[in-house]
């Protein structure tokens, strides 16, 4: 593991890191449900991921990944 996050380029670190700390503050909420629930709905968990993904701490946390210094 520690091999690969030689590799992992700094700047994606920090926010990779950004990130996780904004799950843990809660400003960003996972939505959990266990697969062998009968109230799992994959339409349901695919509408959660894409309401995750266009939320704007997500968005600013994948752009800060791939923003560059030049």
């Amino acid at each position: 593991m520690a091999d690969f996050l030689d590799m992992v380029h700094k700047e994606s670190k920090e926010e990779g890191e950004k990130f996780i700390k904004m799950l843990r503050s809660n400003k960003i909420i996972k939505r959990l449900l266990p697969n062998e629930s009968e109230d799992f709905a994959l339409d349901n968990a695919l509408r959660s991921f894409d309401h995750l993904t266009k939320s704007k701490e997500f968005q600013g946390s994948i752009k800060g990944a791939y923003k560059r210094k030049r």
